[in-house]
């Protein structure tokens, strides 16, 4: 997720909702430039969460301006092997 603020050190919260929900905050730490968020949610599994909501400014009265650009779901990848055709058998 990619987020241009007109403030900076607000803290932004991304939440998981519809099962259990999830919520993990981090704080953008610079104003009028776009910073991005790389937020892991893959320690969460079988919550049947259909939704993903950010909360621009969460729990923080200050005034601002905020774009959201770019918000991508991508799965972790693999690191195990199944088979390995590669490696001659010794």
């Amino acid at each position: 997720v990619r987020v241009y603020s007109t403030v900076a050190n607000l803290p932004f919260l991304f939440k998981l909702q519809g099962g259990t929900a999830v919520e993990i905050t981090e704080n953008i730490p610079v104003a009028n430039e776009w910073h991005t968020f790389e937020i892991d949610f893959s320690g969460v599994t079988n919550n049947n969460n259909p939704q993903l909501v950010i909360f621009p400014n969460a729990g923080s009265n200050d005034a601002g301006t905020y774009w959201i650009d770019d918000v991508r779901f991508k799965r972790a990848g693999y690191t195990g092997c199944v088979s390995d055709y590669e490696t001659p058998a010794t």
